[in-house]
């Protein structure tokens, strides 16, 4: 990971790390439907997590979904703050801050819940709180770009969390270890 540096200006032309890894969820999703057993052999499993024997459950279930509106919503969510978080982190950190976030909300989550779980939420949270650090620690730089971003993004998590809360089909732990793995991430690369 080189240097960093602030890039804001929008890439057109050169398609986003966002793009392809919304097109990687994409192609995933049509292979569950192909091939069930991808889904058995990916989702995150609490028990053989936290007994070791099937680490690779900490990152399958980013790329795998319930359900065609699952893959919708976290496509349309990854699509929306994706190339944002891409531009302020510059395209290394961005794919390392959303694996990480991945991991992270897939081990809180084998920690706090016995349910199985599949989706991407957990590393879009965590770029959105890795946006919230990075936006916090740069606001003299930012002004008031910086603040509405602060501002949207930060209602976004309060909204998405309150709504996880009301619905128990939501891993919401998977959602709070991702902000947590995403914060964690921005705050250590800068």
């Amino acid at each position: 990971i080189g240097p960093w540096k602030l890039d804001l200006t929008p890439r057109y032309g050169k398609t986003s790390l966002s793009s392809k890894i919304v097109a990687a969820n994409i192609a995933f999703y049509a292979l569950q439907v192909w091939k069930p057993s991808l889904t058995r052999f990916g989702a995150k499993q609490s028990d053989l997590i936290l007994s070791g024997r099937e680490l690779h459950r900490l990152i399958t279930p980013v790329f795998l979904h319930g359900g065609i509106v699952h893959l919708a919503m976290n496509a349309y969510s990854l699509s929306n703050i994706g190339p944002e978080v891409e531009r302020l982190f510059g395209r290394s950190r961005f794919v390392a801050t959303y694996l990480a976030s991945g991991v992270a909300g897939n081990l809180l989550s084998a920690i706090k819940s016995p349910n199985p779980s599949v989706g991407a939420s957990s590393s879009i949270f965590g770029l959105m709180g890795a946006q919230i650090v990075c936006l916090s620690r740069n606001e003299n730089f930012l002004g008031s770009y910086g603040q509405r971003g602060l501002d949207s993004v930060t209602g976004s998590v309060l909204l998405n969390l309150v709504f996880g809360f009301a619905n128990p089909m939501i891993d919401n732990w998977g959602h709070i270890g991702g902000a947590i793995g995403g914060a964690a991430m921005a705050y250590w690369i800068g």
